[in-house]
């Protein structure tokens, strides 16, 4: 970025500090040399970046760090839509920037919260440096240096600080290709990961007594003391004894064979001061074996090997809430009980966006009907709590509202002693779970060497099931007061082939919203609303498949009588989870009372990318509101008011596909279940048929999903080696089936036996194993018919004429319907099938996504109605025919890169238009909705 590019005026604010640094240059050195750090900041520093457009006075864009006990904090952080972008640490004009120990504990401070760029400033000069740079020398190296006499004539190096180029992400930018180390939280997952292993195997090694389970109680119990530790330390509440001990171990090694006895008798002395429960007497104490696994912990919780310092007091709880857990994913995915459990950590703008838009409600309406004693009281509960990151940020919006507005708790520790007992609620399955969620709660809520308060709500036990899980005894005085008042959380992701028979015949009685296909989330959502209050806050991060899909139906039905839809933040494919697809929304409800009226209405947003700098502003970018007519239906089309009056008009004019189609069928091609065998090139049918002639009825042409195209398809010299179910036996008469089959067609059983064995282990075969399974509709393969793959982005629909064999990934309609295939594959109806479908990839509303082109969603399309002669129909039946001939030569000519491609492209394009006009007159569309269909 220029100055000239900027928003602002740079050229004012080069005046300004041209000013500046004329003013510092009248001092003298004797001057210079006196002018404290306090004046230092108040005439030269703040007016500089003031001039560089930021707001000195305001809190939440310039924060003035505060400084703790142990550790010196840098002075201000600059923020940009509530991140913060860089950190200055500000000196006196007599003092170096050079200094090695300055440089390197801001730039320590800096990675430990997450934030790359680190300045400091004493005006006299101004050195930027990158704080996350992999080397260790490389980072406490400067990447811009300049001194106030460059502040004018290198204006542009500076103007990197500025708001707008700091908002506009330039000094990144610039600075591109410079290696990165690993952010905090993902170097301490990964020595959390690594301690854990260690000390997990020596204990399992020494302490044959301990079984498994007691073996990761005992190492988890470390750790979590451990982390407590080494954060009040950080935080200047406690004497850093357990630094003191990682210093002690790096000068005299010898000492480590007495560091578990240090360690007891640090815990023993903890546990008088804090509570009973984190530092009580507990049997890990007892740890026999090799002092090395704590060692490196106790060394590493101070400084690592490559010289970078863990600062807790900087590393946020929120943040180690997400480490922990991640890292309580990878303990249980080692366990192998993640896919039983379904447990993926959750991005802190989703929690927080969730949070703030139920807890956040909840106070202002309970103020409101019942004023602050009414807020006082809210509860709110995680019924899958995991590491407690939704509690955590509970708590945060709870202890800063009521220190604002409650007189009765302006104390600190009573304060959060009060949140902790009253406010705050989580169940979880796993026993580590809710021990790190209560260390997270308290490493929260500790600000001074005092007892810790119990936290006698967050319990183990299975949400879902009665038996497992008494509600109304476990928290009887919640309900004996109607239930909870907000209720939030990430359900597990256990899809329902992991599911086990007792529990689906548990859920089929106990839930009405289980449907047989149904993964585990869903039952999550009833059981949260029953245990929401008339009114209660609702909001879940959870797959948006039932929005759409068939297993939805009854959740949809559910939500839309017992609840006030008030947000739907659709995801769609995007990795929120990381590596897993989980197909993500965020749904916020309130659950109806008495007084409730019918009628539905919200905020939907579709969105399309994760590199967003603030996640509501994405959201304000791309939210609608939707009302009750999205949400009707066989399934929800989420699409704005304008594209449903759209959608109501096509349905008015037309009928249903499936009606259409009257006795006419819908199939599916053939499932084969190893496609590497029975597939085969043209060249291996060659060789199959050179040497047996015979067996040519046994191979056939064969198209797959992606060489199914829009008026054209693919022939890839693909073949099918088709043995049918049965054929084989109808066949050999009295002769032994494989042996015969060897004697009549020996190079196509030489081809399959290749793959014998997996061909043997697969579902999906006939009676034997070169056989493929039944399919009772083989002949219709050999008529015309319209063909079209199971997953595209677009429409794909073509005409087979040659008899074509399919796989599975495609589907066919046995007709030759000139009419049908070109409103199947006109704009209309692809903008109304988008919104009406689960997306595979994006979002059902989203044409970058990857939509389900099957039969229980293809066969809703409506079809308009047109007869024969009617000159619209015709249009579209003459298109059709001419686009069918021209959309192969099209497809030839952009191959071999001939001229005429580019006339051929043309005319296609004026046929789709050509088809699309007609469409649009069939179903009675207005000008405007016709341009809203064709153009948007």
């Amino acid at each position: 970025m220029t100055v000239a590019d900027s928003p602002v005026s740079a050229d004012q604010a080069r005046a300004v500090i041209r000013d500046l640094v004329a003013k510092y240059e009248t001092l003298t050195p004797a001057q210079r040399r006196n002018y404290n750090e306090t004046a230092t900041r108040t005439d030269f520093i703040d007016p500089l970046f003031a001039a560089l457009g930021w707001n000195m006075h305001d809190n939440a864009e310039v924060a003035r760090e505060d400084r703790v006990r142990r550790r010196k904090r840098v002075d201000y952080a600059f923020k940009t839509r509530g991140v913060t972008r860089f950190l200055l640490e500000a000196k006196r004009p007599r003092i170096s920037l050079d200094d090695s120990d300055t440089i390197r504990q801001a730039t320590d401070y800096a990675w430990n919260q997450g934030v790359d760029w680190v300045v400091l400033c004493n005006f006299d000069a101004l050195r930027v440096f990158y704080a996350s740079h992999f080397g260790r020398a490389e980072r406490h190296r400067p990447v811009l240096t300049l001194g106030h006499g460059d502040y004018v004539s290198r204006f542009d190096d500076l103007w990197l600080l500025s708001r707008p180029a700091t908002e506009a992400r330039e000094l990144p930018r610039q600075m591109r290709g410079l290696p990165r180390r690993q952010p905090v939280d993902e170097q301490l997952f990964e020595d959390l990961a690594e301690w854990r292993r260690d000390l997990l195997g020596a204990a399992r090694a020494y302490n044959e007594d301990w079984t498994q389970e007691q073996c990761d109680e005992a190492v988890q119990r470390i750790l979590n003391r451990l982390i407590f530790i080494r954060s009040v330390e950080d935080r200047g509440i406690e004497d850093p004894q357990l630094v003191s001990l990682a210093h002690e171990l790096v000068d005299n090694p010898r000492s480590s064979g007495a560091l578990p006895q240090r360690l007891r008798d640090l815990f023993r002395q903890l546990d008088e001061v804090y509570n009973e429960r984190l530092f009580a007497e507990h049997f890990s104490e007892d740890y026999e074996g090799e002092a090395q696994p704590l060692v490196d912990m106790v060394k590493g919780l101070d400084h690592r090997v490559d010289g970078t310092s863990y600062d807790f007091s900087a590393i946020g709880v929120d943040v180690l809430g997400t480490i922990y857990e991640q890292y309580l994913t990878k303990v249980q995915a080692e366990r192998e009980r993640r896919k039983q459990q379904g447990i993926y950590y959750t991005p802190r703008f989703v929690v927080s966006y969730i949070v703030r838009n139920t807890l956040g409600r909840a106070l202002e309406a309970a103020r409101e009907n019942g004023g602050i004693a009414a807020a006082r009281q809210l509860r709110v509960l995680d019924l899958a709590c995991g590491s407690g990151s939704f509690l955590i940020a509970a708590f945060d919006i709870l202890d800063d509202w009521l220190a604002e507005n409650d007189d009765s708790l302006r104390d600190t520790a009573e304060r959060r002693q009060h949140i902790l007992k009253e406010n705050l609620f989580g169940v979880d399955l796993d026993a580590q779970a809710v021990e790190v969620t209560r260390l997270n709660l308290w490493l929260r809520a500790v600000d001074r060497r005092q007892r810790l308060p119990d936290i006698p709500n967050i319990r183990e036990g299975n949400s879902l099931v009665d038996e497992s899980f008494d509600w109304q005894g476990q928290f009887a005085q919640v309900f004996r007061e109607g239930g909870f008042d907000v209720v939030v959380g990430n359900p597990p992701y256990v899809r329902q082939e992991a599911l086990s028979q007792q529990f689906k015949q548990y859920a089929k009685a106990k839930y009405r919203t289980w449907h047989g296909r149904a993964d585990l989330y869903v039952c999550f959502y009833e059981r949260a609303h029953e245990l929401l209050r008339p009114g209660g806050h609702f909001g879940f991060v959870s797959s948006n498949k039932f929005m759409r899909a068939a297993y939805g139906k009854t959740l949809r039905q559910y939500l839309l009588d017992e609840t006030k839809l008030q947000e739907i933040i659709d995801f769609g494919r995007l990795p929120v989870f990381n590596d897993v697809a989980a197909y993500p929304a965020i749904v916020i409800t309130r659950k109806r009372d008495v007084s409730g009226d019918d009628a539905q209405e919200l905020i939907y947003a579709e969105i399309h990318s994760l590199d967003f700098q603030d996640f509501d502003v994405a959201v304000s970018e791309q939210f609608t509101m939707l009302d009750e007519r999205s949400l009707r239906g066989d399934s929800w089309a989420l699409a704005p008011a304008e594209d449903m009056e759209i959608f109501l008009q096509m349905r008015a004019e037309s009928t249903p596909l499936e009606d259409y189609l009257g006795a006419t069928s819908f199939f599916r091609g053939l499932t084969i279940g190893l496609n590497e065998a029975f597939i085969i090139n043209e060249g291996a049918r060659n060789r199959i048929l050179r040497l047996n002639p015979q067996s040519a009825m046994l191979v056939h042409p064969v198209l797959l999903g992606k060489d199914l195209h829009r008026f054209r398809f693919s022939d890839e010299g693909r073949y099918l080696i088709n043995v049918p179910k049965g054929w084989t036996r109808a066949h050999c008469g009295r002769a032994e089936p494989e042996s015969w089959m060897r004697e009549q067609h020996p190079s196509l059983m030489e081809h399959l036996g290749q793959f014998e064995e997996r061909a043997r282990r697969r579902y999906d075969k006939g009676e034997f194993w070169w056989e493929l399974r039944s399919c009772v509709y083989l002949d219709e393969f050999t008529r015309t018919k319209i063909v079209f793959p199971d997953i595209a982005r677009e429409s794909r629909f073509t005409m087979d004429y040659e008899g074509f064999m399919l796989t599975n990934t495609c589907y066919f309609m046995p007709l030759e319907d000139y009419f049908l295939l070109g409103l199947l594959n006109s704009r209309p109806v692809f903008n109304y099938f988008r919104f009406q479908v689960p997306a595979v990839g994006g979002s059902g509303g989203n044409e970058g996504g990857w939509l389900r082109w099957i039969y229980q969603y293809v066969s809703r399309i409506p079809v308009a109605r047109a007869d024969p002669a009617d000159p619209r129909r015709q249009t579209i039946e003459r298109c059709v025919r001419e686009a069918l001939e021209l959309a192969p030569r099209h497809a030839k000519a952009e191959r071999e890169k001939l001229d005429e491609r580019h006339d051929m492209a043309r005319r296609l394009a004026e046929i789709d238009a050509a088809i699309d006009e007609a469409v649009c007159s069939l179903y009675g569309l207005s000008d405007a909705q016709r341009r809203r269909v064709l153009e948007g």
